[in-house]
């Protein structure tokens, strides 16, 4: 029985770990706030993307990109970057769950009821899109553009 718990915990550990190594942590969203100003860097960046949302405020629509929560760290909500129509972050929050004042300026506005692909995102702004069979980072949808005979 105590076997069977060690290897339990030792489990868990290990899956909190891998988990660790994939999100970023969020004593680094500054960072990621300084190096990364536009929305161009952060789909050349590893940076991971939990939900996208468009944020209506009349008459600007801006873009919310939350990351996925670092359990590790135990933050009471996620990181959230704000990006307007031209795609530069405008705001952005390590933690929403603790930064009253991001929520109030931004929550009431976002539309959660539809997640914004990445790769709808990406054609939005203009982002070099994969050709031919090529699938896009996000592994979303394969491209068949036409051939010259118009046929796909």
């Amino acid at each position: 029985m105590i076997l069977l718990l060690l290897v339990f915990v030792i489990m868990f550990l290990g899956m909190i770990f891998v988990v660790s190594l994939t999100i970023p942590d969020y004593r680094k969203v500054e960072d990621i706030a300084k190096t990364h100003q536009t929305i161009y860097q952060f789909f050349e960046s590893d940076i991971p993307v939990a939900h996208l949302h468009y944020v209506d405020k009349k008459p600007t629509q801006y873009i919310w990109w939350e990351l996925p929560i670092d359990f590790t760290g135990l933050p009471s909500g996620p990181a959230v970057f704000i990006f307007d129509e031209k795609g530069n972050v405008c705001d952005y929050s390590r933690d929403i769950g603790d930064d009253s004042k991001f929520r109030k300026k931004w929550d009431n506005d976002v539309n959660r009821d539809q997640n914004l692909p990445l790769f709808d995102l990406k054609k939005k702004f203009g982002y070099p899109i994969p050709t031919d069979n090529q699938l896009d980072d996000d592994n979303e949808t394969a491209i068949h553009l036409p051939n010259e005979s118009g046929s796909q």
